[in-house]
């Protein structure tokens, strides 16, 4: 969740620069005219930072062939989960926020708190007849409540339901025409409903506080904001544009410095550089009086307005992914070239794998998800033009997956034998991995000549169990079985040379063992006390037990296209156990996947022993395919696993 709300921010504040980029000229046009039109334009950039969203548009589906997923594995290391408690960068980065974000809206609260609690005993006063007559005049029904207090500096309103104008002590000591244009000032505020503006900035100043746009985008709004309520306060209050200037530079010659002002509030003066634009845009108003807006203004504002709006839509390729066995003839209008058969990498998707790169930074967080990838791979079998279908939701993990792809080598698609370039989708999947229930390991033992009286031995053997990984090619493959590895523990607990000196042949498995064996830290063997260098097997066994009683004995190279199970297999008498260590059934397969033959050390007609034979004819009437595909087919003998009950 934090990495989503992060990822907007980040989104959103490069739009944001570009908005000021736009707007900053563009509200200079008419600076001493038109306040209204460069409020507006700013206020668009505040409006964007409050909806940090990207629209998605909907794009022309393009039809692209899915490749089958690519599982890049990285498995938890003991030191992996030791050290868990690295950050990421973008976790650093969003407690870094989030600390901030807090840390303002502390002190927003505490800064309110302690206004209200000094104005806490502010006095009212009777309003006058002129005051309700400008309430009139702005269609002002609400009714408004007049304070002044000693903690006041300057006039301020307060509340949106029930209004507050708090006014200095000396309010009463002010001519009539400097009470009536500092009412009119703070009247047009409540009329203009500016304290749900002030809200608004307030909320997007505590989130984007690391972005300096931001408090650009707040100080203008808030000047051009009072330039607005000044030149309606004028014209309310019928003050010349002089009197009203001289009673700001007044203001700033008697109160010299900051003037002390609530974050949740409207007022009047200012800090002295707002006076100072202030003063200077009362004398130098030029133009309409009433800031109405001319056409050009409107078409300029409803311009940034729709490039607000373009910069925060993304279009998402939605790709009409088609099952190459399933692919009918495309058209070339629509973007796709028909072929007999698809493109596929050189050395299998193992090559693919083999190019990936888990980011270190992405492994150390956990961080795991699916990149989909679009590329055209040329009659040259070379990959090119990578976009990114669906993002894994991490950028480093994105680029591995788009470099792997770009770097592997590629058996181009063929129609009617010859080569042709052909879009293809491939989905490319990092997940960190935890060892599971079909895969497991088994103690070590010594291979060779033993010198050492105490062996080496993994600091955790649980560790070394969450390392051994079944890998997904192998699990899709129906491969199973046990490998025996032998490797060497030098005297600092480094393991070396690490071989398979029996079991499965398969890549996949090999890699597996071989990263479970070298991700896991070991303790050297001793002899007297002192570390030596042992040489050892070791036992890894992947798929469940009950899953490698049924396949271990199959061939390598080969699988049944059908799910062929035990034959289960009944003896009666004494001797049912012995008489089932000599029982075996073998199959032929040949070169076209079919059963020819089938050979047994036992006759149907033993009355004592009784064969399920439509378990075994399952068996004899599946077809058969290599593993893996690229693989040719040669015939061979498959051994029949059985499942024996025993009958007194």
């Amino acid at each position: 969740m934090i990495d989503q709300v992060l990822n907007m921010l980040i989104q959103s504040s490069w739009q944001i620069l570009i908005l000021a980029l736009i707007v900053w000229p563009l509200s200079r046009l008419s600076k001493r005219a038109y306040p209204n039109f460069a409020y507006i334009l700013w206020v668009v950039i505040l409006i964007k930072a409050l909806i940090p969203i990207t629209i998605t548009l909907p794009a022309p589906q393009i039809p692209i062939v899915e490749m089958a997923p690519v599982f890049t594995g990285q498995f938890i290391q003991a030191n992996s989960i030791e050290s868990s408690g690295n950050l990421s960068v973008k976790t650093i980065l969003a407690i870094m926020w989030l600390t901030g974000v807090v840390l303002l809206t502390m002190k927003l609260f505490v800064s309110e708190s302690t206004h209200r609690k000094k104005i806490r005993h502010a006095v009212p006063i009777s309003s006058e007849p002129w005051f309700e007559d400008m309430q009139a005049e702005l269609g002002i029904r609400q009714k408004i409540t007049l304070y002044v207090n000693e903690h006041i500096q300057s006039p301020l309103m307060q509340g949106l339901w029930k209004v507050k104008i708090y006014l200095p002590l000396e309010f009463n000591s002010w001519t009539l025409e400097e009470q009536q244009s500092v009412l009119a000032h703070e009247l047009t505020h409540v009329r203009r409903l500016d304290i749900v503006t002030i809200y608004l900035q307030a909320a997007v100043r505590t989130l984007y506080f690391f972005h300096p746009i931001i408090w650009l985008v707040n100080d203008q709004i808030d000047l051009e904001r009072e330039k607005i309520c000044d030149d309606a306060a004028i014209e309310l209050s019928r003050t010349e544009r002089k009197v009203y200037g001289d009673q700001l530079f007044r203001q700033l010659a008697t109160e010299p410095g900051t003037k002390s002002v609530p974050v949740l509030a409207g007022g009047f003066f200012m800090s002295d550089s707002s006076i100072i634009k202030r003063f200077r845009y009362i004398n130098e108003k030029r133009g309409n009086m009433r800031n109405k807006l001319k056409l050009y203004h409107v078409i300029l504002i409803l311009s940034v307005i729709s490039i607000a709006f373009v910069i925060a839509c993304t279009s998402e390729v939605e790709s009409n992914l088609v099952d190459p066995g399933k692919l009918s003839k495309t058209t070339q209008d629509s973007g796709f070239v028909a072929y007999d058969k698809p493109p596929r990498p050189a050395g299998g998707y193992a090559e693919i794998q083999k190019n990936v790169v888990y980011p270190e930074l992405a492994r150390k967080a956990g961080i795991g998800g699916t990149t989909i990838i679009q590329v055209i791979v040329d009659t040259q079998g070379k990959a090119g033009g990578a976009e990114i279908l669906r993002s894994a939701g991490d950028e480093s993990l994105d680029s591995a997956a788009v470099r792997a792809v770009l770097k592997t080598v590629w058996i181009p698609a063929q129609l009617k034998d010859s080569p042709v370039s052909v879009r293809i989708a491939i989905p490319v999947v990092f997940k960190l991995k935890n060892g599971d229930s079909d895969s497991s390991v088994s103690s070590t033992k010594p291979a060779g000549q033993i010198d050492w009286n105490k062996s080496p031995r993994p600091v955790s053997w649980k560790t070394i169990s969450q390392n051994v990984v079944y890998p997904e090619t192998a699990r899709r493959d129906g491969i199973t079985g046990t490998l025996t590895m032998q490797f060497t523990i030098d005297e600092k607990g480094n393991l070396i040379d690490p071989v398979v000196k029996n079991g499965p042949k398969h890549e996949a498995l090999k890699k597996a063992a071989i990263f479970a064996l070298r991700s896991t830290k070991w303790t050297p063997a001793e002899q007297d006390g002192n570390p030596v260098s042992a040489t050892m097997e070791m036992g890894i066994s992947f798929g469940s037990a009950d899953k490698q009683n049924q396949t271990q004995k199959i061939a390598n190279g080969l699988r049944p296209l059908d799910r062929l199970g035990n034959v289960p297999v009944t003896i009666k008498g004494p001797d049912a156990e012995e008489k089932a260590s000599d029982i075996s059934f073998k199959i032929y397969i040949n070169s076209d996947g079919l059963f020819e033959s089938i050979s047994g050390s036992i006759s149907y007609s033993d009355e004592d022993v009784i064969v399920d034979k439509k378990a075994l004819d399952r068996w004899m009437k599946s077809k058969w395919e290599a593993v893996p595909k690229e693989d040719r087919l040669e015939g061979q003998w498959i051994e029949v696993p059985l499942e024996f009950t025993f009958v007194d």
